[in-house]
């Protein structure tokens, strides 16, 4: 037996409970290894929390249904529930299992390679992962929301589906700490027109939480971001000194979007 039938016949031996509450964690790991354009012996954790994280935000008819109330209000909690979840759902996936093909190592999730065949069709393992999931809850797999609209509008761009990426590392305003939900837009540091980097409209290190009041003030240039994430303020009145984003906010790529911010003209 290859690899590709061995994830298949340990996706078979899971236990789903199919009731009012279900927990469909363990088939979006697989979908994400089956998401991959090849098959790899590791897969970084980091990873695979934000594709899932992803699943049930822009899904919200699903994580409404988790029997976990973080994971029902994942757009509240961002990031903290997913790590715990799926950190437990690969040992459920491990006990469930006769022979299990994934293990836990450190921050990654790592597949058996020590068959002696495999086949790279990993195509025909997210049609197997699909179909399953299908079977077992009667509704089709979730999908990724497309981000559309103009990046300069916080009702079409700021409160849809880029705003749930942002949201996975902040869950309140950068400026002012709203954290109502309804009050918090999403915003790109560098806008469409003035990115270079291709990525940059979808990637939510090129995003920050705003309030409504805040992010029309960033969208309107009234503010910006200094390479360190201090805020500097150009004209706006509701803007005070030595404002700053969080330090456990400014990983590499963030900085990075900071950096070239920091250089547009006033």
């Amino acid at each position: 037996m290859d690899i590709i039938d061995s994830l298949i016949s340990n996706l078979y031996e899971q236990s789903f409970y199919n009731g009012t509450m279900i927990n469909p964690t363990r088939f979006f790991i697989l979908h994400y290894i089956a998401s991959n354009e090849t098959l790899r012996a590791k897969y970084s954790l980091l990873e695979i929390f934000y594709y899932v994280y992803c699943l049930y935000s822009d899904n919200p008819e699903i994580a409404h249904r988790h029997p976990n109330i973080e994971i029902r209000n994942i757009l509240k909690y961002g990031s903290t529930p997913i790590k715990q979840e799926v950190i437990q759902a690969i040992k459920n996936w491990i006990d469930d299992s006769s022979r299990s093909v994934i293990l836990l190592e450190g921050n990654n999730l790592i597949i058996n390679m020590d068959e002696t065949n495999y086949s790279d069709d990993l195509s025909y393992l997210k049609i197997v992962i699909e179909q399953h999931f299908k079977n077992t809850y009667h509704v089709n797999f979730p999908k990724f929301m497309p981000i559309t609209g103009s990046d300069l509008d916080i009702h079409s761009f700021g409160k849809g589906p880029y705003r749930n990426r942002v949201l996975y590392d902040m869950q309140y305003c950068v400026c002012c700490d709203e954290y109502r939900l309804d009050k918090l837009s999403a915003v790109h540091i560098l806008n469409d027109n003035e990115s270079p980097l291709k990525e940059s409209r979808e990637d939510r290190n090129n995003g920050v939480i705003l309030c409504d009041i805040h992010a029309e003030e960033y969208l309107h240039n009234r503010f910006k971001f200094n390479e360190k994430g201090k805020i500097i303020n150009i004209s706006s009145s509701f803007i005070q000194r030595h404002m700053r984003i969080s330090d456990k906010l400014l990983n590499s790529k963030r900085l990075e979007y900071f950096k070239i911010n920091s250089q547009k003209k006033e």
